[in-house]
């Protein structure tokens, strides 16, 4: 996509995770990305129907045309997705924490430290993806509402941006 990316991730990779449930809609994705084959092949549950909650409203939906969805083991699937990104030139650091951003006119300025101690890497573009724990990089600071700042969500935060969540079965 024409950027250079770093991924932090503070744990180690791969690691013991819960399952995640992912719908059929996510082939596409996968396909884009190049690692339907390998996800297709690691051999996940498949789903025949999901519940999808949006806007306060639920509806059960039946098996789906093509692809099923998934439920994946969550660390098998982000080494999927982490070799996927690297070989593709992404650097990748593990066991690594990010620290409260600073912006500028420069850019972004994100501190890490990891075991090889402290260092900052600097960033047009953050991609804030902490998921239901996603206040931890902001430290109690209102999360900027910038157009360089992308951010994941759940549950309800992620209906407030008017996104979908969803269970699988």
């Amino acid at each position: 996509f024409g950027r250079d990316v770093c991924l932090i991730e503070r744990q180690a990779v791969p690691r013991p995770h819960i399952g995640e449930s992912l719908p059929a809609s996510v082939w596409p994705i996968l396909n884009l990305l190049g690692v339907a084959p390998e996800v297709e092949a690691a051999g996940f549950l498949r789903a025949t129907g999901s519940v999808l909650h949006w806007g306060g409203q639920f509806e059960r939906r039946g098996p789906t045309a093509g692809q099923p969805g998934l439920l994946v083991d969550r660390g098998q699937f982000d080494s999927i997705l982490l070799d996927a990104a690297q070989r593709e030139g992404a650097q990748v650091l593990t066991q690594t924490r990010a620290y409260r951003p600073d912006h500028s006119a420069d850019g972004w300025c994100i501190p890490l430290r990891s075991e090889q101690g402290p260092r900052q890497v600097r960033a047009n573009v953050l991609i804030e993806a902490e998921g239901r724990q996603g206040q931890r990089l902001f430290r109690g600071k209102t999360r900027p509402a910038r157009p360089d700042v992308l951010r994941g969500g759940h549950g309800v935060e992620a209906q407030a941006l008017g996104m979908a969540t969803w269970d699988i079965f």
